[in-house]
């Protein structure tokens, strides 16, 4: 029997013992799609950095200072689950995605980053070579005293923290959390840089 009189069957047999009404009602159903959300925006319309080691992290002031906006430190990595739900349920959201697009300049530091990073005295010789990845988690748990990702931080130009606390999946895993905490670190940056901004 041809596919298409198999099928042919089956409808008719669903017709004749009741089921007709209920295949009606299922085809009104469309099968689910990503959401417009997510569809509208793209982690490749914001500005990310990411710095090659401390000394690399410094010119990314600069920049940051050119443009007039605080860093959103975001110690992360490649193979990082939570990172991956946090940018995509968070980070692409109708909330936050403006502010990280508009008001930010984002630091991606990735702990398992295995390029290297060479330190060099002032006549340029190597001293140490050190994975850029190992750099990160080091100055971490130095800074913030925590090794797990991800974890944010808002500073400004000279690399001082703007917010209370620092942000982590656990804290502020929903956009409406991370909205009010990108709020707080804007609004400490803009009393250290009163300009006019827009409102969120």
């Amino acid at each position: 029997m041809s596919l298409q009189k198999f099928l042919i069957c089956v409808i008719l047999i669903g017709s004749f013992i009741g089921c007709g009404e209920q295949l009606e009602l299922i085809d009104g159903f469309p099968p689910p799609s990503l959401t417009e959300e997510k569809q509208k925006y793209s982690l490749e319309d914001l500005e990310i950095n990411t710095p090659g080691g401390l000394d690399g992290m410094r010119y990314e002031f600069d920049f940051a200072r050119f443009h007039n906006k605080p860093v959103l430190i975001n110690f992360t990595g490649f193979n990082c689950v939570n990172c991956r739900k946090m940018e995509q349920n968070v980070w692409l959201s109708e909330e936050v995605f403006p502010i990280l697009r508009d008001e930010l300049i984002i630091f991606s530091l990735y702990v398992d980053d295995r390029d290297v990073v060479r330190i060099v005295d002032d006549n340029n010789e190597v001293l140490y070579v050190e994975p850029i990845g190992e750099t990160w988690i080091n100055y971490q748990k130095e800074r913030y005293n925590r090794a797990s990702q991800p974890l944010y931080d808002i500073v400004n130009f000279d690399n001082e923290s703007l917010v209370k606390s620092v942000a982590t999946y656990s804290t502020h895993g929903t956009p409406e959390a991370f909205k009010v905490w990108l709020l707080e670190g804007l609004g400490e940056f803009k009393k250290q840089n009163p300009t006019e901004t827009a409102e969120y």
